[in-house]
């Protein structure tokens, strides 16, 4: 198991190797959901920016940096440039969204995640966001349920529960979700489901992320018609688009242009 310590540690080298300053840096995955498993990797997501002068420029350089893989891939290190950022919030970018949020914070700057923080939800599509969700838990649906054997891989069970939970939150709330699986599942009025999912999720912290389950069909029948009421949802949702005059602004400020 990792350190604080070390995952610090080595983003404040990647910070000088690269010649950036780091303004936020976190855990993201199944690791901030609250869904690791005995051989989970650490999914360190960081927001870095780059002196003035480099985005005085007419050529757009690399605005990412990694994955950096470390440690036999148990150290998954990457991160984004400001400005990408800041794009990617303002088209209210779920992923994005998520590092803000994260309980698992490497580096923190008060005042500069304050700001994005209130950039996102001043940019928060809940359509937009939702139907990304939805996205997600079909491709965790194709990746990890074997229709022949009728049974799923349980990473990629939770990988597709979260998702259907964290849209019908959206779309609900109108904000961005919490980004715990338990705060989620705290929000599911059987507590027959709950007592189930809570043994699934014991379950899980002591096996591999290969392990395979047949899912109780309780869960099937439950889920199968969460999923159909918030597509159904989604469907009603109006979507908006906006303008970007707000993030471009910040973006200036935090430059200093």
């Amino acid at each position: 198991m990792l350190t604080t310590s070390f995952i610090t540690t080595r983003l404040s080298e990647v910070a000088v190797e690269r010649g950036i300053t780091i303004r936020h840096a976190n855990e993201s995955g199944s690791r901030a959901w609250g869904l690791e498993s005995t051989d989970s990797d650490y999914d360190v997501r960081f927001i870095y920016q780059h002196p003035k002068e480099w985005y005085l420029r007419l050529d757009r350089p690399k605005d990412m940096i990694g994955p950096i893989m470390e440690l036999d891939g148990e150290l998954d290190l990457a991160g984004w440039d400001l400005r990408k950022v800041l794009s990617h919030i303002a088209g209210s970018n779920a992923g994005v969204i998520e590092w803000l949020y994260s309980p698992v914070v490497y580096h923190l700057e008060e005042g500069f995640l304050v700001q994005l923080r209130a950039l996102s939800a001043n940019y928060f599509q809940p359509a937009k966001v939702a139907a990304h969700y939805l996205g997600i838990a079909r491709s965790a649906k194709l990746a990890g349920y074997d229709e022949a054997s009728d049974n799923w891989n349980l990473k990629k069970y939770f990988y597709f529960l979260r998702p259907i939970l964290a849209a019908d939150y959206v779309l609900r709330e109108g904000h961005n979700p919490p980004v715990t699986f338990a705060e989620l599942l705290a929000r599911i009025k059987s507590t027959e489901i709950r007592n189930v999912l809570d043994e699934l999720i014991a379950h899980k912290v002591t096996v591999g992320e290969s392990h395979r389950i047949v899912v109780p069909q309780l869960l099937t029948d439950y889920f199968d018609t969460f999923r159909e009421t918030t597509s159904t949802l989604l469907d009603e949702t109006p979507r908006r688009t906006t303008e970007r005059t707000e993030a471009d602004a910040l973006f200036r400020d935090l430059i200093g242009y």
